[in-house]
């Protein structure tokens, strides 16, 4: 019997499905691994960025702050960092010259020039996250309780005790990352803590993720 050496269309067929199916499977986790590597860079990125602010607050005994950074409210604090501010702040923690205009506007604190940040690829003043956006800043502008976050400042970020967003976080600065999505919902509604944009938000300090809540800071 002469042995049948063609593959019938449906055959070619199943096993071009096969083969869909099997890159399918492996594009997904790759997708998985990269989400999760990128991650991981922004979780190292905010630990370097946070010690070197408690660096330069060892050496000067002050928080590296531009000097307009004030709250006439003692129970709200500022704003996340402005753009121009946070390219300041860089530039402040890598010993960088800063231009009239910046000591002008937010004053040269780091007298000695020391380096506390090395430079992020070769643009001084520069440090993204890995989806190329800046890192948020937010400072507590005067050493006391800590931040207060019941205005939503920090997007998606409660106390773990603090179910009513009401009380103190108590750190003298957050960062955090808005993600892969570049998006946040900050405000002081409920929905704005639960909502998804900011489900992949990394933060300076370790919280667990609940659609119910939102972040809570895990002590």
């Amino acid at each position: 019997m002469k042995r049948r050496q063609q593959f019938t269309l449906v055959e070619i067929l199943i096993v071009i499905a096969i083969i869909a199916v099997l890159a399918g499977m492996l594009l997904v986790g790759l997708n998985s691994a990269t989400g999760k590597a990128e991650v991981g860079k922004a979780t190292s990125e905010i630990t370097n960025l946070k010690d070197a602010i408690a660096a330069f607050e060892q050496e000067y005994n002050k928080l590296p702050k531009p000097k307009d950074y004030t709250s006439s409210n003692a129970d709200d604090d500022p704003e996340p960092l402005t753009s121009a501010q946070y390219t300041w702040l860089i530039k402040v923690l890598q010993g960088e010259d800063l231009t009239s205009t910046e000591i002008s506007n937010f004053g040269d604190p780091n007298k000695k020039k020391k380096s506390f940040l090395p430079v992020q690829g070769n643009t001084k003043g520069e440090y993204k996250d890995p989806w190329d956006n800046d890192y948020n800043v937010v400072f507590e502008w005067k050493y006391d309780k800590g931040i207060n976050n019941k205005k939503g400042i920090i997007p998606g970020l409660i106390a773990e005790e603090d179910s009513s967003h009401n009380r103190w976080i108590r750190y003298n600065v957050i960062i955090w990352s808005e993600g892969s999505d570049g998006k946040s919902k900050a405000g002081k509604d409920d929905d704005d803590w639960r909502d998804e944009k900011n489900e992949d938000n990394v933060y300076s300090v370790n919280t667990s993720w609940s659609p119910k809540v939102g972040h809570t800071i895990s002590r």
